[in-house]
């Protein structure tokens, strides 16, 4: 157990994968970013502007990871890849400095996030340049490299994740399951589905491939999200100084927050996981089986993602 995390620990943070993939972020912006301030900015968000050893709270580049071991594993040469692997981590590293600021989150990646080092107005302009500079960038690869243009998937996938982040921003509304499969998908999934994707087709389209891997993404999606949610509430039951936001799979099962109740629904959620990690290794049977489709890379990082205490600031 113990070794299968370490494997992937040592993939994450040491592998060619994630070495390639932090050489173009950094070129890219040192080749753009003319202002020392913004380009400063940048590079401290995305853990490129100090050498420090990796911890479990440090960036993984996990979407960029699963691009690129797809896309190996299906026959193709990786260094192609990365710049499919680059618009992703662009696109998510932007959306992740504006959910700490409308989360009030206070740390990320192990230190202070970025709008609480150097306040919301600069913050948002490095948010506003990785989420432009992703999509040129992206249409310029394209023209490069003669990916197959994914751009309207790419606006899909864009308003997805914005309907999602907006479900859970809204204060007034009464939890379920499907609200809660909804933002799940709509925060987590869609990345995820362009990683998948990405590496898998980055240079013919096939719809019914497509729509397995896109019901993939969700399953593991919410499957994640409900190891994330326990994980608060555990962590909430040793510190009992954070309130547990209202988005939890807790608020699912119980209306309202019960110290008293929280042990029997955590209990009650672990059950409900289970079968919805069963659901995810359905699926990728399914795709394996239907389209002899390699995922043997996907299926051993899944295991490793499962495994206790590995759940928390992995994704």
């Amino acid at each position: 157990m113990e070794n299968t995390k370490t494997d992937i620990l040592n993939e994450l943070f040491a592998s060619d994968y994630r070495k390639q993939v932090d050489a173009e972020l950094k070129r890219l912006v040192n080749e753009y970013v003319s202002n020392s301030g913004l380009k400063s900015n940048i590079l401290y968000h995305l853990c490129l502007d100090e050498d420090v050893k990796p911890t479990l709270e440090h960036s993984k580049r996990l979407r960029a990871y699963l691009c690129l071991i797809m896309a190996e594993e299906n026959g193709f040469k990786v260094q192609d890849i990365v710049p499919l692997s680059v618009v992703l981590e662009l696109i998510h590293n932007a959306s992740l400095i504006i959910d700490d600021i409308q989360d009030d989150g206070i740390m990320r990646c192990g230190r202070l996030a970025l709008w609480k080092k150097i306040g919301i107005p600069l913050a948002i302009n490095a948010a506003y340049f990785m989420s432009h500079i992703s999509l040129a960038y992206y249409n310029w690869q394209c023209q490069i490299h003669n990916y197959y243009n994914y751009s309207k998937i790419i606006l899909q996938s864009i308003a997805d994740f914005g309907n999602g982040q907006q479900l859970d921003l809204e204060s007034n509304k009464e939890m379920s399951f499907d609200i809660y499969e909804k933002i799940s998908e709509g925060k987590t999934g869609t990345l995820l589905k362009l990683s998948l994707l990405f590496g898998l087709m980055p240079y013919n389209y096939c719809e019914s491939i497509y729509k397995q891997i896109s019901e993939f993404a969700a399953l593991f999606a919410y499957a994640y999200q409900i190891g994330d949610d326990i994980c608060d509430l555990k962590q909430y039951q040793k510190q009992n100084t954070k309130n547990i936001d209202t988005s939890n799979i807790y608020f699912c099962f119980e209306k309202k927050l019960d110290t008293n109740l929280i042990e029997k629904t955590i209990f009650e959620i672990e059950k409900y996981q289970r079968k919805k990690q069963a659901n995810v290794y359905e699926m990728l049977n399914s795709i394996t089986n239907a389209k002899n489709i390699k995922i043997n890379k996907i299926t051993n990082l899944i295991n490793a993602l499962w495994k206790k205490n590995w759940m928390k600031s992995t994704l």
